[in-house]
């Protein structure tokens, strides 16, 4: 018998869908990038990431980048021939996983929040004293 589940319902594959359909909900009905970001408390860039993930947004560059991620090109391959930052090839290609800060924690991001927490809670014990003798 294994380790219980600590999160037995999360399903991040779910998550990120929910969170695409909110985003595209929002977008069709006219709000700014920045508007939604605001209402789901996510940044410009991650709005964008989660349109062009959901197939709603799209422009030459963006499209450009993903026929060339698709043709099998690199990420550095595609920065060295379109002369663009990683950062700037990586914001137009879609989320793979899922996103990052968003509404719920994943497993992960919940597992090293408790491990940090007992680290600070072990430290604040075993942290001496500077008690000077009188």
């Amino acid at each position: 018998m294994g380790r219980k589940k600590l999160k037995p319902d999360y399903d991040p594959k779910k998550i990120m869908q929910e969170l695409i359909d909110i985003t595209k909900e929002l977008y069709d009905r006219k709000l700014s990038y920045r508007q939604i970001g605001k209402e789901l408390d996510l940044s410009v860039s991650k709005v964008i990431k989660l349109l062009i993930t959901g197939g709603v947004y799209s422009s030459d560059i963006c499209r450009k980048i993903n026929q060339l991620y698709a043709s099998g090109k690199t990420i550095p391959e595609i920065q060295k021939s379109l002369n663009i930052s990683r950062a700037s090839v990586q914001a137009y290609l879609p989320y793979k996983k899922c996103v990052y800060n968003a509404m719920e924690l994943s497993l992960n991001a919940e597992r090293i929040r408790r491990y940090r927490q007992r680290k600070r809670e072990k430290e604040s014990v075993t942290v001496p004293s500077s008690g000077l003798c009188s």
